[in-house]
């Protein structure tokens, strides 16, 4: 029952709320509210779509003038990069000029020095020669029967005297009675040679023979070359291959090795006897019939060899020159390579 009541009372007021609008859109007054009403909105909207267009127009009045202003900014930094670059290789073009000009000059003074170290070194060979020369000059001028074999009869006018200070003792010259003459040395005999019975004693019943010996000895001199050759068999491994052998004795690494005797006649004959290595060469071949022909470099290579391997020795020998109680030190001129050296000499 009360369900059926507020349901009619819902649709009466519904009907009269109907009715009154129908009434206002009947008489057109809700027509000219709602006209109103847009034309209301509409003056806004215009009003604010106007505000909108100045905003607009101002900030695209102010992007195009910071535009403006950046693209200035950026012709500018273009415009000073540009100039940077320019400078930068018109800097790198005048100290590429330079640098091939001090180049060229830095060649010019190594082709300079060059020539002055020739010509240096050609100076102090031929000044080397000529005080040899005048060496030789000097002691030839000076040379008389004092420091030469040269007779006392040749010296000229000038000669010097001759004085004899001995004591005139009345005996004859040549050896004293009584005298042990100095022989010389007899050497063991590698063979022996008996020269047997004379033709004379054959057949004469008055001579007979004793136990004397008149011995005389000839000495020769014999070179030969003797040679070891060492063999070592070669064994091969079957899965890799590899070959072994027998080690060889400490200096053998050549093919063809020349023993200590060989270096130092070489050796000896190059320093000690003032030989030149072509004449050393040349010695040793015709010495031995052709069994030894070393080289010129062997034998120029054997004074670095022998003062490497006696290192040891002369710097025993420096030391006990360093500790004696009287030491006499000089240095004296030589030329290495073509340079000027200084070697020092402690006596």
């Amino acid at each position: 029952m009360n369900h059926s009541f507020e349901f009619i009372t819902s649709l009466q007021y519904e009907n009269k709320a109907l009715k009154a609008e129908n009434r206002k859109l009947k008489s057109g007054q809700a027509f000219l509210e709602l006209e109103a009403y847009y034309k209301k909105e509409l003056a806004k909207m215009k009003r604010l779509v106007e505000k909108l267009k100045r905003e607009l127009a101002k900030s695209h009045a102010e992007t195009v003038t910071v535009r403006k202003y950046w693209s200035e900014i950026f012709d500018d930094v273009d415009a000073e990069r540009k100039k940077a670059v320019m400078e930068a290789r018109r800097e790198t073009k005048k100290m590429e000029e330079r640098f091939l000009a001090e180049k060229q000059k830095n060649e010019c003074l190594q082709e300079k020095i060059k020539e002055e170290r020739r010509e240096k070194y050609e100076m102090g060979m031929a000044l080397e020669e000529l005080q040899g020369q005048n060496q030789k000059l000097t002691a030839q001028v000076n040379r008389d029967f004092e420091n030469s074999s040269l007779p006392s009869s040749l010296q000229g006018p000038g000669r010097k005297k001759i004085t004899n200070s001995r004591e005139k003792t009345g005996r004859k010259p040549g050896g004293q009675p009584g005298h042990k003459g100095a022989c010389r040395k007899k050497h063991t005999p590698d063979r022996v040679i008996d020269l047997g019975i004379p033709e004379k004693c054959i057949g004469d019943p008055d001579l007979y023979a004793t136990k004397q010996y008149v011995i005389k000895q000839n000495v020769e001199l014999r070179v030969q070359v003797y040679t070891t050759e060492y063999r070592a068999r070669v064994w091969r491994n079957r899965k890799t291959g590899k070959r072994i052998h027998a080690g060889f004795p400490d200096g053998l690494v050549n093919e063809v090795n020349y023993a200590g005797s060989v270096k130092a006649m070489a050796f000896l004959l190059g320093n000690e006897c003032h030989v030149s290595h072509p004449k050393i060469r040349k010695f040793l071949y015709e010495i031995t019939g052709g069994g030894l022909d070393l080289s010129i470099g062997m034998i120029n290579g054997l004074c670095e060899e022998f003062s490497a391997k006696t290192e040891a020795e002369k710097k025993r020998i420096i030391e006990k020159l360093m500790v004696s109680p009287t030491m006499n030190a000089d240095f004296t001129n030589a030329n290495v390579n073509g340079e000027s050296a200084q070697v020092l000499v402690l006596a």
